[in-house]
């Protein structure tokens, strides 16, 4: 769906709720439930269901899932008894060393690889996932102005390659 705004149209994954090719992020405590909430709301999102009342474009999306395993995440969709969608975990593999991706150009290299390894597999996808997000974003989470280069970084990734961003990110309690 598409909607007129200051002579751009924009086009949503949930209408009013979350434009294409941008960065989304869901914050909040460790625990607070970002996970969860995710799993159930993704799900219902594939199945087309709306969101709050607003409309659902269901598109191909990959969870990237960045500080847990796949166990993990295989025994949560189990306990919710919900239908698995696409995970990506990559806590285990050896390309994924985040404490590694200090400067900007290295960060967003890291998401470009990650995505186009996904993209062989599945090219279809505009809806990136990460649980976290943080690794791919400056370690000075409480800078600004390094957190907001990144995030522009990644928005215009978002439009170079047609994708949308949507990320957890752990709030201090």
């Amino acid at each position: 769906r598409a909607a007129q705004g200051g002579g751009e149209e924009l086009d949503y994954l949930i209408d009013e709720v979350l434009p294409t090719k941008q960065v989304h992020l869901l914050a909040g405590a460790s625990g607070a439930g970002k996970t969860r909430f995710l799993f159930q709301y993704l799900r219902d999102y594939l199945d087309g269901k709306p969101f709050f009342g607003h409309a659902v474009h269901p598109c191909e999306l990959a969870y990237v899932a960045a500080d847990r395993c796949e166990a993990e995440y295989n025994e949560k969709f189990e306990r919710m008894r919900i239908e698995r969608f696409p995970l990506y975990p990559i806590l285990n593999s050896p390309d994924f060393q985040p404490f590694k991706l200090k400067q900007q150009g290295q960060r967003l290299d890291a998401v470009k690889a990650l995505l186009a390894r996904i993209r062989k597999h599945a090219p279809d996808v505009s809806l990136l996932v990460f649980d976290p997000l943080s690794p791919f974003l400056p370690s000075k989470l409480g800078d600004y102005h390094e957190v907001l280069g990144g995030l522009v970084a990644l928005g215009r990734l978002c439009l170079q390659e047609v994708v949308t961003i949507w990320g957890t990110h752990h709030a201090t309690k």
